[in-house]
């Protein structure tokens, strides 16, 4: 009996640590992307867009040059993998 207690609490144990991880893991990601998107909208090249003639264009101009510089994490071979929201069996000229 004291065995299966014993497997029971230390079964429990591991699964709050597999929850704890993932939450922390889900937080750190949050917190990148926020920085991130701030870090871009921030930038003097985005202000200026933004209250130019033609912001859309100018804004995909440099929405691309951000793509591009920052690679998808999902990607490990950007050479011959596409971008995930590429269209499938599409591989963009990166």
């Amino acid at each position: 009996m004291q065995v299966v207690i014993v497997a029971a609490v230390v079964a429990g144990c591991a699964v709050l640590a597999y929850v704890n991880a993932h939450s922390r893991a889900e937080d750190a990601a949050r917190e990148q992307v926020v920085a991130a998107a701030v870090a871009v909208a921030d930038s003097p090249a985005v202000v200026r867009a933004a209250s130019s003639a033609n912001p859309i264009a100018a804004l995909q101009q440099y929405a691309e040059k951000v793509r591009k510089d920052n690679r998808c994490g999902v990607c490990h071979d950007h050479e011959s993998a596409g971008h995930p929201l590429d269209p499938p069996g599409q591989v963009a000229d990166r």
